[in-house]
């Protein structure tokens, strides 16, 4: 894996630890890679996004096409001896809407700039399922490895409630200390139970992503994926260049300002020119009929609608900023939780797992030597057992936030496939 910045080797080799007896039924074991291919290839959301992106070109190519010729034959009849032979005027014409004020031009212009909001949108969705690709592949593969973990306190448990048992036998220890032993015993089988559960819950989480099920998934392979450090200077700026969410409100702006002058040309009715054949059967003659109308704009000029649409344009215009605003504020946060899931971590790593296994160590010579009690090694297993679960979750937590902080600045949250496989 490819990282820059800090040193990620210890918290990928030392918490990701291999899972013992984990099994799922299904034919096929899973890594980021092959989830990420998964979700891009059969996502229905994302599917559904692309299917936006051409009902917008649809949209477009409509608005550039004029309004359809309309034929009509008129047939007077005069007398009743014979009603189906006319002796009247038959007038055949043809009559064609002609738009005028730019009205198509600027409707292709609304439509142009609803194709850069679906294109804005689906890029939206697409960075938001990496991201929940990557943090669903994360809790699973956790909960994968939080299992062995568990298993290994519920052994420890076990070896302690016989050690109990036999003191109590021995009476160097109370009655109540064994209804205690198996008290811990039972939370800790009910705690492996809970954590099988955790992970069938986040399998199916997983495979939700392209409409699959949990069952096509054996297990998941690989390590928390981490991706290359950030820039650290993340300002108001580079948010409204590459947030896709501020993306989405600057193009949902652009519509608005274009719908403005989509309506001031509306205010311009449309002018209708005809021309006909009339033919006169008793008179035997025949004409030409020319026609023009324009309805007169002297009360309705789509004032409202105008005013409408102005007031839309300014309404997108603040929202783009709060969603500027809100994003930065969003992406502040994910980095300060970031840190906090990396504080603890080194932390865990650097100092309290290794103290606790060198405590362990102690006390397994002190055992040895018949210093100490069997008591006293299965309490400080159980200790680094417990500091190695919480170092699982910092690191869990880490990968999660890392994916959250690139969705939130608009970066995909796998750069390059390579550096996951």
């Amino acid at each position: 894996m490819k990282t820059s910045g800090i040193a990620l080797g210890a918290l990928l080799s030392l918490v990701i630890l291999p899972c013992h007896g984990q099994e799922h039924a299904g034919p096929q074991r899973l890594g980021l890679p092959d989830a990420m291919e998964r979700m891009r290839a059969a996502s229905p959301v994302l599917l559904a996004a692309h299917e936006d992106n051409n009902a917008a070109r649809g949209r477009l190519r409509q608005s550039a096409l004029w309004p359809n010729i309309v034929a009509e034959v008129e047939v007077e009849e005069l007398g009743i001896d014979r009603p189906w032979l006319p002796d009247g005027p038959i007038t055949a014409g043809l009559t064609q809407d002609f738009p005028v004020g730019g009205r198509i031009a600027r409707e292709g212009a609304v439509a142009r700039a609803e194709i850069d909001v679906a294109l804005a949108s689906t890029r939206a969705v697409a960075l938001d399922l990496e991201a929940e690709t990557v943090k669903r592949f994360s809790i699973a593969l956790a909960a994968q490895r939080r299992i062995a973990l568990v298993r290994d306190g519920h052994e420890l448990a076990k070896s302690a409630q016989s050690l109990v048992e036999a003191a109590v036998e021995a009476g160097a220890r109370p009655e109540s200390d064994l209804l205690l032993s198996r008290a811990a015993l039972s939370q800790s089988a009910a705690e492996i139970a809970g954590s099988e559960a955790d992970s069938a819950s986040a399998l199916a989480s997983l495979a939700e992503l392209w409409a699959g099920s949990p069952s096509q998934i054996s297990g998941l392979d690989g390590d928390l994926f981490v991706p290359p450090e950030m820039p650290p200077a993340i300002d108001q700026e580079s948010i409204l260049q590459r947030s896709p969410q501020v993306q989405r409100m600057q193009a949902f702006e652009a519509v608005s300002r274009a719908d403005v002058a989509r309506q001031e040309a509306l205010a311009v009715p449309d002018l209708t020119a005809g021309a006909a054949g009339r033919a006169l059967p008793g008179l035997d003659e025949n004409a030409l009929v020319f026609t023009l109308s324009m309805p007169l704009p002297l009360w309705n000029r789509n004032q409202g609608a105008v005013d409408e649409a102005a007031a839309a344009a300014r309404r997108a215009r603040y929202e783009t900023q709060a969603v500027a605003a809100s994003s930065l504020s969003a992406l502040r946060s994910a980095r300060a939780r970031k840190a906090a899931a990396w504080t603890m971590h080194q932390a865990l790593e650097q100092e309290v797992v290794p103290g606790l296994a060198k405590a362990v160590e102690a006390v397994s010579l002190r055992v040895s030597a018949g210093k100490s009690g069997s008591f006293e090694l299965i309490d400080a297993l159980e200790k680094l057992n417990v500091a190695k679960l919480a170092q699982l979750h910092a690191a869990e937590t880490f990968a999660l936030e890392c994916a959250e902080e690139r969705r939130l600045a608009g970066l995909p949250a796998v750069p390059d496939s390579e550096e996951i496989r």
